[in-house]
This record gives C-alpha cells, structure tokens and sequence, in this order.
C-alpha cells in the first residue's frame, strides 16, 4: 500500500529521522503529506495483515509487514499464521520516539540493576528480539468545577476547654485534564500498562498509518466506558491536591469528601481512541511468560524479571560476610538471644512467604487487571482448577497481620525492633522480655500458619508446602528449646541451625514462587476464535508445544554461546569461593580462640603469679586499696581451693576490686542479685565479681566503675560461655579459675576466646543475609506504582482557581480540664546499679 515514489521500494517509519524512509533508495519523505495516506485519510478502517499465533491464538496487525517469526504474547517462536483483515483506525497516534537501539541500551541498564536475575535476560540475541507495537489505549478528557464547596476545621485549646472550629471553603476552579490513558487490550495487564505511563498525550497526532509502518499494532477489545471511573477518580484526587496548593485552604485543615468526583463536579467530557508505542519483550520458561516492556515515547521501563536462585544464594552468601564483620564488632548475643533473634528472623521470613502467596493468589484471579476480568469474565468457571476455589480477594487474604503495612517498610521496622530488643534483653527484664516474645511469636504463628493454608488451598498450583513447614518447624522447635532450657549451648546452636536451615528453605522456596509471581502461564486467546475454529485453534496449540520447547532450548543454548564458555563454571567457583571465605575466617578465628582458651589449670596459676606478688593484708591490697571478697555460702570449694582463689584473685587486686560468691539465690533472678550483693560488697568501687548461683543454675559476672569499660556486657558472656561447662560438670574451682584468668588476660590488654559470640554471629549474619538479599529483590524489581498525580503529569488540559473563601460555620467548646497527676520520680538504684554484666546458665 505504501511504496517508495521514486523506486517502488518497500517504506518504513524511521524514529531517529521522524520521516518515512525507503528501505531501497533510501528516499525520504514527510509522513504528514504522503500522498498515498491523503488517498485513504477518510476511511473508517485500513487494510492489514492479521498475524495469529498458532499455540496462543493472540493476534497482531501490521498494515506493511508480511510476516511474523515469534508470538509477543505467549513467546511461541513459531511462524504466525497470516490472513487479510482490516485495522479500525484510532483517532490519534504518538509516534515512536525511542528506536530500538536506544530501547535495547535502556534495558541493559535496567537489569544491570536486577543483579539476581538469570543470565539469560541479558543475552545480546534475547535483547534484539524487542518488538515495537503500538498499543491501544482509550483517553478521557476531565472538567473539574465551576463551584467547589469544602470543609475544614482547626483544633485550639482555651484554658479547660477544647475548642474545635468548621470552615466553610469556596472558590471557583476551572480544571480540566485532557487525554488521561488507559489502556484497551486485555492481553495487556493493567499493572504493566500503567506502569511505563506516563505518556505525554501533548504530542497526540491526528492518527496516520504511516507512521506504523514497519510495526505492529494490537487490537482493542475493551469498553470505553470500563476505565471511566478511574479517570474521573485520578482527575479529581490530582485536582484536589491542586486547589489546596493554590489557595489557603490547607490552614483550615479541609476534609477530603468520601465522593470526591461529586464533591468537585468532575465529569468526562470527550473519549478518544488512541495507539501509543511501546517496545515489547518476551520471556519464556517452561510454558510461563513474563513480560518487559519500554514506553515507546519516554524510554520508561516497566520489566518483570525472574530469580535465578543460584545467584541468589551467592549474593547472600556474600552480603553475609560484612554482616559477620559488622555483628563482630557491634553485638555480643547469648545464646539465648540469638535463639530468639534466628525465630523471630524466621518468622519474618514466614510473613514474607504468606506475603507473596497473597500476590500470587491475586495474580492467578486477576485481581488488579480490570481489562482481563471485563473480557474474560467466564473464564474462572471454565478453568478446570479453579473448582471449589472460592474467589475471594487477594488483598483481604494477603499479608496476615502486617498486611496493611508496605512490605519493605514492614520489614525493615521489624528488624529494627529486633535490634532494639537486643538492648532490652540485656537489662533488668530481659528474661521476661525473651519469654514474652517468644510466646507471642508461638501466638502470632497460630493464625499465620492457618491463612497460609488458605492461601495454599486457594492456589492451583498447591506444591507449596516445604516453605511453610520449614519456618513453621524451626520456630516451634526454637520455642522449645528455649522454654526446656538444656544446659548445654550445643542445643540452642542447634536450634539457631535448624532456624537458619528453615529460612534457606522458605526463602528458596520465596524464589521458586516469586518465579510464579512475575511470571504467568502462556496466554490462550482461544476464545477470540468463533464456533469451530476454537477446536482447531486448541488442537494446533497441543501440536505447537514441541515448538515451544524447542524455542526454550534454542534461548538458553543462545544464552550460553553469547556468555561464553565457563560462565557458569566461573559462577560456581566464586560461589565456592564465597563459602571458603566464610567458613575459612570462622575457622580460623575459633582456632586461634581455642588455642587461647584451653590452657591448663597449672598455666592459669603461672599467669596469674607472673603478675608479681602481691601482699594482702586484711584482704586488703596496701599499695592499691583494693580488696577481695569470696563468699562460698553455698559450700561448693574446698578450703584448699578456697586458699589457691584468693591468691589467684589477689593479682587482680592491682587494677580493682575481685569478689568470688557461690549461693542458692531464691526468689530473684541472678543478674539483679549480683548488683545488690557487689553494693553490698564494694559499693560504688571498681571491680568484678562472679557469681556461681546454684538456685537458678546460673553463673554470672558483673563489673562497675572503670572495668565496665573492660568487662564489657559483650566480654562478661563470653567469658561465662567459654566456662559454664565446668560448672555444669561439678568443677566450680576451674569455673572460678578460668574466669578470673580471662579478666586478667583482658586487664593485660589480651583477647580472652570468644567463639560462641563467632558462632553465633556467624549464624545471625547468614539468615539476615538471606532476608535482606529477598527485601533487595523486590525493591529493585518492583514495577512502579504509577499515583494519579504521575499518570496526569504530562497530559493536556488548564488549571485555574480563583475567589478562595474561607467562612466560619461553627464553634464547638468542650469542657476537658487537665488531668492531675502524683509528681516526682524514683530515685537512682544505689551501688552497683549500673554495673555491666553476663551470665550462663548450667
């Protein structure tokens, strides 16, 4: 139809010139007096080239292209089948503005973001098979006004009452928006579509097939009256916001009406048919598509790319590392505390699954895709595995009790928390605060495990259960531990493993059906087909699926040649690479800590005697001042042992005070007995006392004034972590020993062992290395939700608001007099009430 004046050759529309351009002789020519398009400019509807798939039955329109290699829809790299039809002409167009060179670099530096995508979306031949479409789309024109009444009012307080005063707010506005888009495919998802809006409908042209030359064109298939509402709604929330800005109504705290549309008169005032370019890209895995696609006219992106869950565990594995560095320098966990911290991780994990399972639940029913469901409103009864499947919404099922919260915010105020509970476990409470969060995370999991089974049931696809059970099974066995309260550390590492293992699970298993999420089945357009074409239609995709197979194998075998040879060997070696990195630097260190902690009773006495003798009299350091205490009063040493420990905590004496008391402390926990026996003790002097209590099973040592800064609460843990073994086997006198021998060691400037802390930051650090790494995916793949105020941002229209006028409606007094209350606080805790410290059970 339309060819080269000059040769005959075949002419296209070239983006970079803005003319047509012949293929041939390279003539070009302005689209806009083409003469060929003058011939035709009055018909209703052209002649064009109807392209359908054979396995999908999607169709594409071309009015110059005669053939068609690949499906954009179901991604079927087969021959389209090709048959005459006619385009029914739109009233405007946009041109393309983005070429295809400039589409492809714009891509690549999209997914240089998505470092966890496979590696197949970066292959140069996957890249060069974007297709240009132009896509159709309705446009509503929006008039806001003439009279806009609100309300607002202001809160005072005068003396005993409160004083609440109503506004009455006018002004005149004159608001229109003209060419706001929707589009009117339902092969096109709404989220995807709004996604790569705005489109600047000012440069909307009088529609000329010319400029479609050498691209194709989708059909519209959806009423112009379906996306009326939504116009309306985005016309009068943008407008709202407009008038606040433009007046002084926001002093009066005006009230935002529940009808908006009515409240400001909005209404739709012309529709028009429209086609706007976007760049379309397929991809193709085991019968499931996901899309990307770039606005033709802008460049803006709106991709969804899948996991390869390979390079997930990578990153993870390596964001890992400068956690554990982190954590080594910052915290000092007991055991007990990163039980609690690796539970409550899993259960945010499990928040996530149960998070995700929504969204795909909502995808599977469509829940956001308004085109599909208003074409496709039978389809869920003809789906044979949607029976019994009750079509509630997905937003009222997802998310549980976060699922009002943004989820990466959600996430990031539930780590914090848990950090903040790190503090609050270390003070006078923190036994009760762990055992209270540990109960409400048994209780949190009752309801969450119940919607998540919903959601299973809801799915139909239902294989599922590993993620659920692992993070359900890691937290109810970390209660357990922590509640039966074993002796031996080698339980609660247990239980912080079993918890790292469930969170690798579930955060596989996010992976695999986070795959789901961004992905969707291949589309079946089978009932665009009439009467008995639908059964051949059917019969030749069942045929075509071999097609499609070997269309995948071809992408990946492309995928590989484009790498390289040994990409993937390469990313197996820096994966293992990773993992030596780790496991080689705890090693070493929990090496080098054994060395220093497994000395012999006769090298602690050695040491301590090196410190030079000391002569006490009255218990009393003379050249110091400082003292020792050693209470057993629970008759756990033997004199002579009695004797060896006070000459051993005599060295001690030359820095501070060092107090030794062994009792059955009943009626209050360890921690806060320490601090009033060492007031009782040394009062508000320096020093360090240990404590063997034999009622709560439980060591413990504590510091105040300057050795806080020595003894540490971080130092304190590790040092009865690295000898509650001793006391659990009866050896009270080594417990002692070794403890005062590792605060010597520490008041001599050494490094006291301390691989329980390497352990078990070793372990927190892998586990949030997993979460953060999931929280990063979605942040940098989500496509973005485009607000009304953005979708309008570049469309046509005027704004004018004038004669703001605020009137006093009414004055509400209401009597509410200051509540008295009792003044003054308590005092400060006397003695050693400030003292650092940290115990062991055994």
């Amino acid at each position: 139809m339309y060819q080269c004046p000059s040769c005959g050759g075949e002419l296209r529309y070239d983006i970079a010139s803005r003319m047509l351009k012949c293929e041939s002789c390279m003539s070009e020519y302005d689209y806009h007096t083409f003469s060929d398009y003058q011939a035709v400019s009055g018909e209703e509807a052209l002649g064009a080239s109807v392209f359908q798939c054979p396995s999908c039955g999607g169709e594409i329109i071309s009015t110059n292209l005669t053939a068609a290699e690949y499906c954009t829809y179901c991604g079927s790299f087969v021959m389209l089948t090709r048959k005459e039809g006619t385009l029914q002409k739109p009233d405007c167009i946009i041109p393309f503005a983005i070429s295809r060179e400039e589409c492809k670099n714009t891509y690549r530096r999209h997914v240089r973001k998505a470092i966890y995508a496979p590696s197949s979306v970066r292959n140069p031949d996957y890249i060069d098979r974007f297709r240009g479409i132009y896509m159709p789309y309705w446009l509503y024109d929006t008039a806001i006004g003439p009279d806009i009444q609100l309300s607002g009012h202001t809160q005072t307080r005068e003396g005993n009452y409160d004083v609440k005063t109503t506004y009455s707010l006018t002004c005149k506005a004159d608001i229109s928006y003209e060419g706001i888009p929707y589009d009117a495919s339902s092969s096109f998802r709404d989220d995807i579509s709004t996604g790569i809006t705005p489109f600047d409908t000012k440069g909307l042209e009088d529609f000329n097939p010319t400029v479609m030359l050498g691209f194709f064109a989708d059909t519209a298939d959806i009423d112009v009256s379906l996306y009326e509402r939504d116009a309306l709604e985005a016309a009068s929330d943008t407008a709202f916001d407009v008038i606040l800005s433009k007046t002084d109504f926001k002093d009066k705290n005006p009230t935002k009406p529940s009808n908006l549309v009515h409240a400001l008169h909005t209404r739709i005032t012309r529709t028009r048919s429209a086609m706007l370019p976007v760049w379309f890209l397929t991809w193709r895995k085991n019968n499931r598509v996901a899309y990307s696609v770039i606005n033709g006219q802008t460049g803006k992106v709106a991709a969804e790319l899948p996991v390869d869950p390979f390079r997930y565990l990578l990153f993870s594995l390596l964001t890992a590392v400068p956690l554990f560095f982190l954590f080594e320098q910052l915290f000092t966990f007991t055991v007990y505390t990163t039980l609690l911290i690796s539970a409550a991780l899993a259960m945010a994990m499990l928040l996530l699954y149960v998070h995700e399972l929504g969204r795909i639940y909502g995808r599977e029913i469509h829940e956001n895709d308004k085109g599909y469901l208003a074409v496709h409103k039978n389809s869920r009864s003809q789906d044979p595995s949607s029976k019994n499947r009750k079509p509630k919404k997905a937003s009222k099922k997802a998310g549980g009790l976060f699922g009002k919260l943004n989820l990466s915010s959600g996430i990031m105020f539930f780590l914090g928390v848990l950090v903040l509970l790190n503090f609050f476990v270390g003070s006078i409470s923190g036994e009760k605060v762990r055992n209270i969060c540990f109960l409400v995370l048994l209780f949190l999991l009752i309801p969450l495990l119940s919607e998540a089974v919903s959601l299973v049931r809801s799915l139909s696809r239902r294989s599922i259960s590993a993620g659920i059970g692992s993070a359900f099974v890691s937290i109810v066995v970390a209660a357990g531990i922590y509640f039966l309260d074993p002796a031996r550390d080698i339980w609660y590492y247990a239980g912080t493993l079993l918890a790292f293992l469930g969170i690798v699970v579930t955060a596989l298993s996010l992976i695999r059906h986070y795959n789901l999420l961004v992905t969707e089945p291949a589309p079946h357009f089978f009932d665009r087909e009439a009467g008995d074409r639908a059964e051949e239609a059917m019969a030749q995709h069942e045929s075509d699926t071999t097609h499609a197979l070997l269309w995948e194998k071809t992408v990946k075998a492309e995928a590989k040649k484009a790498a390289g040879p040994g990409t993937r060997s390469r990313g197996a070696l820096l994966l293992l690479l990773a993992v030596v990195v780790i496991v080689g630097t705890i090693f070493v260190i929990l090496r080098s800590d054994r060395l220093s902690l497994h000395t012999s009773m006769s090298d602690i006495v050695d040491e301590l005697a090196e410190s030079t003798d000391v002569t006490l009299e009255n218990n009393v350091n003379k050249a110091t001042g400082y003292s020792i205490a050693l209470q057993d009063l629970a008759d756990l040493l033997t004199p002579e042992e009695e004797q060896k420990l006070q000459k051993e905590m005599a060295a001690i004496t030359q820095f501070c005070d060092a107090g030794m008391v062994t009792e059955y402390v009943s009626g209050r926990g360890t921690e806060p007995y320490s601090k009033i026996k060492y007031a009782e003790l040394f009062g508000s002097e320096s020093g360090v006392l240990f404590i063997i209590d034999m009622g709560n099973r439980n060591i413990w040592l504590c510091a105040d004034g300057n050795m806080k800064q020595v003894v540490t609460v971080g130092k304190a843990n590790s040092i009865t972590d690295n000898i509650y073994e001793y006391a659990t086997d009866g050896d009270y006198y080594k417990c002692a020993a070794k403890a005062f021998s590792q605060v010597m060691t520490l008041l001599r400037g050494g490094r006291i062992s301390q691989r329980m802390k390497h352990m078990t930051n070793a372990l927190l650090a892998l586990i949030l290395a997993f979460i953060l790494n999931y929280a990063l995916l979605l942040f940098t793949t989500a496509i973005d939700k485009v607000t009304a105020e953005v979708l309008l941002s570049t469309v046509g229209g005027g704004i004018a608001v004038t004669g703001a006028r605020s009137k006093l409606a009414s004055v509400k007094r209401t009597y509410n007099p200051p509540s008295s209350s009792g003044g003054g606080g308590g005092g400060g805790g006397g003695g050693g009430g400030g003292a650092s410290g940290g115990g062991h059970g055994f």
